[in-house]
């Protein structure tokens, strides 16, 4: 029968809330931390039909059987249910044996896991892992380890279903998601702090209505919530990114955007987890935005996130001199960032500024109200 055995062993992965996270961009993610070549994910639509939620690292993507795939996971529950011991492989019947083993083949695969989700919201699922090249079908003896902050995750996600059930106010739901920084990452969380209370201060500064300062403040504070699903390993690199890992990050404003398309956010609040990475000239992402094709509250959060990176130490490098951070915004203009903004930002927080200096020394220990 090739590289497939008749007997299959289902194995039980507690994948919290799989159902809501793991969209097409967040399953290649996990993919690509995790050295798994393709995969899918199907869910129950009834007891007779599951549909493909995600799917991964297919050369057939487009003609993905889902049918085939469906019929699966419906002889999979069948015998599951019959089953005296959970960890007692299943004989699938000769059909499915024989469509299986053509569809390894069609992909060049070599080897093929298969896990019963168990999820959160008691959604009934399956994922296909498939490897090739060598690769080993491992699995963290953690399975949380697929899918990085899936704990931290859980009661985030816990209260927006709270909040859409019973109102909670929307601060309180993003004071939850703005801890999860804190839980993953202090200094994240520092950073994020900043950010916002600078990007508040200046939007004030600039004369917007008081709404768009609220949720410009608020955007501030989940710029970085895409990061969540971004392994350490590359967040802490110490050194210079690999162009794969250079990949992996810049898709976290698209992530940032799924995580919270649960939330009923204004596009206000938005548009800086969305569009902060954009830049003045179009060289930005992951939309390559130009100019005022950039909402203003992104530009706006734009330079005062690169003026506190550059006033940080972090892992690949020591914190620039302030004048040259200064110098380095200046040399910017038009080119990454609205030359109207930066002007403001560094009359309220260049080196000579005494607000700049105070802010230096003393905001590590304040937080933001929340």
């Amino acid at each position: 029968m090739g590289i497939l055995s008749e007997n299959i062993v289902i194995e039980t992965i507690p994948l919290p809330l799989a159902g809501v996270l793991f969209s097409d961009s967040i399953h290649s993610i996990v993919l690509k931390q995790h050295h798994i070549d393709a995969s899918v994910i199907l869910f129950e639509k009834t007891p007779e039909e599951y549909f493909i939620n995600s799917r991964a690292g297919f050369e057939t993507n487009g003609k993905l059987d889902e049918k085939f795939f469906s019929n699966l996971c419906i002889e999979f529950t069948k015998k599951l249910a019959t089953q005296e011991k959970s960890n007692d492989p299943i004989i699938l019947d000769m059909d499915n044996m024989l469509s299986l083993e053509g569809y390894v083949d069609l992909e060049n695969f070599n080897s093929f896991r298969v896990f019963k989700i168990s999820d959160y919201l008691n959604t009934a699922g399956y994922w296909f892992m498939f490897y090739k090249n060598g690769n080993k079908p491992q699995i963290s003896d953690n399975p949380f380890d697929l899918y990085p902050g899936s704990k931290q995750l859980i009661e985030a996600i816990k209260e927006t279903i709270e909040y859409q059930s019973k109102s909670i106010a929307k601060d309180e739901i993003i004071s939850q998601w703005v801890k999860l920084l804190d839980l993953r990452d202090k200094e994240t969380e520092e950073h994020t702090v900043r950010v916002a209370r600078l990007a508040q201060e200046l939007a004030i500064n600039l004369g917007l209505p008081d709404d768009e300062v609220e949720s410009i403040k608020n955007g501030a504070l989940l710029h970085d919530i895409g990061k969540l699903v971004i392994h350490n390993n590359i967040l802490q690199k110490k050194g210079p990114l690999s162009k794969e890992e250079w990949q992996i990050m810049k898709l976290h404003p698209s992530i940032a955007r799924e995580l919270l398309s649960s939330l009923e956010l204004s596009q206000d609040i938005l548009d800086i987890p969305m569009f902060h990475h954009e830049r003045w000239s179009g060289t930005g992402y992951p939309f390559q935005l130009k100019g005022r094709q950039i909402p203003l509250a992104a530009r706006i959060f734009a330079v005062v996130d690169v003026w506190d990176a550059l006033n940080s130490n972090r892992p690949y490098r020591k914190k620039f001199a302030k004048v040259k951070v200064d110098q380095y915004l200046r040399s910017k203009k038009g080119i990454d960032f609205d030359p109207k903004v930066v002007d403001k930002f560094l009359e309220l927080h260049g080196t000579d500024t005494i607000i700049s200096r105070k802010y230096l020394t003393t905001m590590d220990d304040k937080r933001i109200n929340y």
